[in-house]
């Protein structure tokens, strides 16, 4: 039985690490929070607006957080456009 348990936990570990490493390095893409991020950018500025296509999460282990990435995105202020090489949300 405490063999089952040792083979058991070191299984889970080995997992988690797997998985945190693969959400590090490749992130997970999605769209779900596409809406929340425009809208919580338009309410903190109103002469902002936020345009992007993609938004990819990733994991960094060294500050325990996630990072989120907008990609192909457009920055608008006061009817001018700005284009960033990269942007990243805390």
């Amino acid at each position: 039985m405490y063999k089952f348990f040792i083979k058991f936990f070191f299984f889970m570990l080995t997992a988690v690490i797997i998985a945190s490493v693969y959400i590090s390095y490749f992130g997970i893409e999605t769209d779900k929070f596409d809406h929340l991020i425009k809208e919580k950018a338009n309410k903190v500025n109103n002469y902002t607006v936020l345009k992007f296509r993609k938004t990819k999460i990733y994991f960094n282990p060294s500050e325990l957080g996630l990072v989120v990435k907008l990609q192909n995105h457009k920055v608008l202020v006061k009817n001018n456009e700005f284009s960033l090489s990269k942007l990243y949300l805390f």
